[in-house]
């Protein structure tokens, strides 16, 4: 049977099949984590513009970045907390929790580009934090850092990525219908 046909006879289109609107639903928590996610990576980079927490100083900030003088300048800081933030609403709108403004082209682009950008960075990352572990000139108070970077920083970008290439894949740009708002 055709799929106009199959659709005139029992109302289920392929699009809102139960398997679709199961992917979606999935698509919505997986987005959801992504997104808490990166609100939360936003809201840590601002805490940075005025604390070094967890650290406990600026001067702790630095050593463990590897150099006496080393700190993030305030606008580059606050980029990075912005572009987080924008991160966390386009994904969270392209998961169908958020409002979206705009057009859909914006949120397709936008979580292919975050699944992109944070895969890329976690794999490229493990690549040169694990060479530079296994070069013996590397500073010690540095070794802590890259640990932290190896262990924590880097598998939280791969979950990152991961969670806005599950919504780009798993959750078509078409509109949800009435049902799937509930």
């Amino acid at each position: 049977m055709p799929d106009g046909a199959r659709a005139a006879a029992t109302g289920v289109t392929r699009d809102h099949a139960p398997a679709n609107v199961t992917r979606r639903r999935l698509s919505r928590w997986v987005g959801a984590a992504g997104a808490v996610g990166l609100a939360a990576a936003a809201a840590l980079h601002v805490v940075w513009l005025v604390s070094p927490w967890p650290l406990a100083d600026w001067a702790a900030w630095s050593r463990a970045f590897g150099s006496q003088e080393f700190r993030v300048s305030a606008p580059v800081m606050a980029t990075v907390a912005a572009l987080f933030a924008v991160g966390a609403y386009v994904l969270g709108a392209r998961a169908r929790l958020l409002p979206r403004l705009g057009p859909a082209w914006v949120y397709v682009l936008g979580t292919w580009t975050l699944a992109a950008v944070f895969g890329t960075r976690a794999l490229l990352g493990f690549v040169e934090m694990s060479r530079t572990l296994g070069d013996p000139r590397t500073p010690e108070p540095f070794r802590d850092t890259i640990q932290l970077y190896l262990w924590i920083y880097l598998p939280i970008f791969l979950l990152l990525g991961a969670c806005a290439g599950f919504v780009a894949v798993a959750d078509p740009a078409d509109p949800p219908t009435p049902t799937e708002r509930a």
